[in-house]
């Protein structure tokens, strides 16, 4: 399976009422624009870690439903750009080991800057955020090392 879409008008009735979506290890390379999404009301756990996401929908953040998120291990190089403070039920997101070169300013500005030694965003005490291994944190991290190699 490398796109998931909706053919089968009982599969879209049985995800649009589900309460997990785990969907991991599929080879996923695409996701449709509402998965997740708005309609998604009881969603509240979606897995889809080590597949081959180069993005996220931007109605990711319009499931207001999701407690937990898992992309980590994929290759997603961008993030959506806006809605992350309307995912108030969010408890758990892993984006780790992906491809991201940087963060929204509006994710930023909710979840904090990963910090250096553990690539977790913890200004949002609510909310548990990884994003180690990626280029954005390996980056700060280099900038910072050197830094202090030059005081």
């Amino acid at each position: 399976m490398t796109h998931v879409c909706f053919v089968n008008t009982h599969l879209k009735h049985f995800v649009y009422n589900a309460l997990y979506l785990q969907l991991r290890q599929n080879q996923i390379k695409t996701l449709p624009e509402g998965l997740p999404g708005p309609d998604l009301l009881n969603l509240s756990l979606l897995h889809l870690s080590s597949n081959k996401l180069t993005s996220l929908p931007d109605s990711t953040t319009q499931c207001t439903s999701l407690c937990t998120l898992y992309v980590n291990g994929n290759a997603i190089t961008s993030l959506p750009m806006n809605g992350w403070k309307n995912m108030k039920k969010l408890k758990t997101f892993n984006v780790g080991s992906n491809n991201l070169d940087a963060l929204p300013d509006e994710f930023v500005e909710r979840f904090g800057e990963p910090d250096l030694k553990t690539g977790d965003c913890a200004k949002d005490e609510t909310c548990t955020v990884r994003v180690d291994q990626n280029p954005v944190v390996e980056k700060a991290r280099q900038v910072s090392k050197e830094r202090k190699n030059a005081e």
